[in-house]
């Protein structure tokens, strides 16, 4: 058996995303804004452990792990942990 650590892809204030092949896994800090944005693909996150809420489109749900969200390609969304989170998003490649 071998144990290697995760390689650090991004840390910035509030999160640290590391690379798991076609996966990232991010630990996301309490009180943060994260991904306030929108792009082409769909993704999905899994959330492992933490609460906080999302906001897709004009609509904003609560989330606690573990649970799975899953975003539509081409809306607007906003991830607001209210604890620390810890979870693991796909970004499809092809928009839906």
């Amino acid at each position: 058996m071998q144990v290697e650590p995760l390689d650090e892809i991004e840390h910035k204030p509030g999160r640290t995303k590391y690379t798991c092949g076609p996966v990232v896994f991010i630990e996301a800090e309490a009180g943060g804004i994260l991904a306030d944005h929108e792009h082409p693909e769909s993704e999905t996150l899994w959330i492992i452990s933490g609460k906080g809420k999302m906001q897709v489109g004009n609509t904003t749900h609560d989330f606690k792990g573990p649970c799975i969200l899953k975003v539509s390609g081409n809306i607007y969304h906003k991830f607001m942990p209210e604890t620390d989170v810890n979870f693991i998003e796909l970004r499809n490649e092809k928009p839906e």
